[in-house]
């Protein structure tokens, strides 16, 4: 965080750089660092029953993201529908809370999409994305009216090949590789600018008439933070989507923008400073082009906020195992974060605060090895910037660049202590994994203060079940 006079200048030449209007503040749960308190509940109440480590949710801050996009949306764009990508953070009490806010899901997989219907979602709420649909969760979601969205030849040959059988017409989303002048391409799509797009649809209509192309969806990434590109994407879409109606007399009925949309707080490992603007300029950006591109009749637009939504939701409180000082300092290398030796070891100045944690980067935070989590002790620790220390925060396993945070300032820290992680609410439930602890429990504090497990610690057991011996 860049506090001193210098940080402040860096900050605000940044943000006028980026033409960022509102910077958003991180909507993080309410933490009392001094009373050790998460949205006003004791941590050592929430460790002594549910153990250490554990993820904490804020049922609040999620109704308070649906409600700052959904209002952006409506100031905007009304003709519009909010999807969660239930791969953001598949946790079923975190989905229920945004579907009681009339948000749809967009899943990926076969899996997903079972999550979904056990979730009584009705497949018109359903939005099929991914590369790999296992055919009968495909054919199934097809004859339910879901809607599909298709990123590759061979799917829609599987598609074509049942509305020959069935005789039914159905219409697919196509997922569009929009080039808007970003450093990165995606792998999945159908490329717009190569002609690969426009040839899809032409053969589509040669070849399986009954399958009508409705939808156009973007993705740009997790960690694009200007609006103008999501601009640039909508108009891309929009222009693409108007030369298909004359071309081929397609109405393209929505304009779908992926991406998770950036969160503010953590900031990417190659980002020296992270700063995103408030969802209401990136639905106006996009809004902007809709309007002018449609004068009358309009598509509606579909927006997947997945990380948005639930990223700064989350909270993992861990547990200090081991605190002591070394003389190796951090150093970011293409496979990680790993400790140096020093040229001098007897230069003191400059040693680091190494701590331990009963938590792991490889395991349980792996979206830690992408960028900068805020980290804070808590239960007293109040001092003074000088009295601080340069720390290094390493994690359970014995993998040699396990590490959680480094190069930052910190207290003293001592054996026992508890850590707060925040940005902990997207991508790191789904792709932690149990390599050789259990996964920990994952608890939710609800509007009225109420605390409720909506995901049991795992045991030993758990993690064999499969297993013969």
């Amino acid at each position: 965080m860049l506090t001193n006079k210098k940080g402040t200048l860096r900050l605000s030449a940044f943000v006028k750089k980026h033409k960022i209007m509102t910077p958003a503040l991180p909507t993080f749960p309410e933490v009392n660092t001094k009373k050790g308190t998460v949205e006003g509940v004791e941590i050592k109440r929430l460790i002594e029953k549910f153990g250490s480590p554990v993820f904490v949710f804020s049922e609040r801050i999620i109704k308070q993201k649906a409600f700052d996009l959904q209002n952006a949306l409506e100031k905007y764009y009304p003709n519009s529908q909010i999807a969660y990508s239930i791969s953001a953070n598949r946790v079923p009490a975190i989905i229920k809370v945004l579907k009681e806010k009339k948000i749809w899901v967009v899943v990926g997989s076969g899996f997903e999409y079972w999550i979904a219907k056990k979730l009584d979602f009705s497949d018109k709420e359903i939005i099929f994305n991914g590369a790999d649909k296992e055919e009968l969760a495909l054919f199934v979601a097809l004859e339910n009216g879901a809607s599909i969205h298709t990123d590759n030849l061979q799917e829609l040959e599987r598609i074509g090949k049942f509305t020959i059988q069935t005789g039914r017409r159905v219409s697919v989303g196509l997922r569009i590789n929009v080039h808007v002048g970003l450093r990165l391409g995606e792998r999945l799509g159908f490329e717009l600018s190569t002609g690969e797009a426009y040839n899809t649809v032409k053969l589509l209509n040669k070849k399986f008439p009954l399958v009508k192309v409705s939808g156009l969806r973007a993705y740009l990434g997790l960690f694009v933070k200007e609006t103008k590109f999501y601009a640039l994407a909508a108009e891309q879409l929009s222009d693409f989507a108007l030369k298909l109606k004359r071309d081929f007399g397609l109405n393209i009925t929505y304009l779908d923008l992926g991406g998770g949309m950036p969160a503010p707080g953590a900031r990417p490992l190659d980002q020296e400073i992270w700063v995103v603007p408030e969802i209401s300029e990136y639905m106006k950006e996009i809004a902007g082009v809709l309007n002018k591109k449609f004068p009358d009749e309009k598509p509606q637009l579909y927006i997947e906020p997945g990380k948005y939504l639930v990223d700064e939701a989350g909270v993992l409180l861990a547990t200090v195992l081991d605190v002591k000082m070394t003389t190796l300092h951090p150093v970011q290398t293409t496979r990680g974060i790993f400790l140096k030796f020093r040229d001098n070891p007897k230069d003191a100045e400059g040693d680091f605060q190494l701590a331990t944690v009963n938590a792991s980067a490889i395991s349980l935070l792996p979206t830690s090895q992408l960028r900068h989590h805020r980290i804070e002790a808590t239960g007293g620790h109040s001092p003074s910037d000088e009295e601080r220390r340069k720390t290094i925060v390493g994690g359970n396993s014995r993998m040699p660049n396990d590490f959680l945070g480094w190069d930052m300032l910190m207290p003293k820290l001592s054996s026992g202590d508890h850590l707060i992680f925040y940005n902990v609410g997207a991508y790191d439930i789904p792709r932690s994994e149990q390599f050789i602890h259990p996964r920990p429990a994952v608890v939710m504090i609800h509007e009225d203060g109420s605390i409720k497990c909506i995901r049991k610690k795992e045991t030993f057991e758990h993690i064999v079940a499969l297993d013969e011996f």
